[in-house]
């Protein structure tokens, strides 16, 4: 019973940063990929994608942990890897809504400022419903990244479900069956969030 309590326990930790650091991502990718005038900022975005696209989430984690400390900037576990992992996803979910947002029509916006819409409000209520509807089976995959490269929490000890699997198999000695449990319980996580994204496709008709 402890055996399976601890693998448990383990896997509340992983979902808790999975959900946060997916969370992130969002708060990151939305203004971030919606954004079109400012050439600055569009600039500093694509710094911040390549960046985080073109070197290792492991990397990234480390220097937010270990780093960032040096120069008097110090981050508690789990809070280093909300932040490490949704900065990591939030660059690849901002090509998904850049992606999104360039197949809006030009004549709907151009319809929408003839009506006296601001920016904001053609963003909000013009842009971001279509946008939201056509990366809905793109974030659902991104969210099972999520959970996927959340196991990389386990080097900087968090007792996360990959952590929790670890040491069982060294206390007990056997590999087998922690691994199996952690990869089970992945599995069905994944199926869970699989059958919700095709739910909200079928709620928001996604074509």
């Amino acid at each position: 019973m402890d055996y399976l309590t601890s693998l448990v326990d383990g896997l509340v930790i992983t979902l808790v940063i999975t959900i946060a650091a997916y969370a992130t991502s969002i708060v990151i990718a939305l203004p971030a990929g919606l954004v079109s005038k400012s050439a600055l900022l569009r600039a500093l975005i694509t710094v911040y994608v390549e960046l985080f696209r073109g070197t290792s989430a492991v990397v990234q984690l480390f220097w937010i942990f270990y780093v960032l400390p040096i120069l008097g900037i110090r981050i508690d576990p789990i809070p280093a890897a909300i932040v490490a992992i949704g900065l990591n996803i939030g660059a690849y979910s901002v090509e998904t809504i850049r992606a999104a947002a360039a197949t809006v029509p030009r004549g709907q916006r151009e319809a929408a400022q003839s009506l006296g819409l601001s920016r904001y409000q053609l963003t909000l209520l013009v842009t971001l419903p279509q946008v939201i509807r056509k990366i809905i089976p793109m974030q659902t995959n991104l969210l099972i990244d999520t959970l996927k490269l959340s196991s990389i929490v386990s080097l900087i000890t968090i007792q996360d479900l990959t952590f929790s699997a670890n040491t069982l198999s060294q206390t007990t000695g056997s590999f087998w069956l922690p691994y199996a449990i952690a990869m089970l319980f992945y599995w069905l996580v994944t199926l869970i969030f699989s059958a919700a994204g095709r739910r909200v496709e079928v709620f928001l008709k996604v074509p």
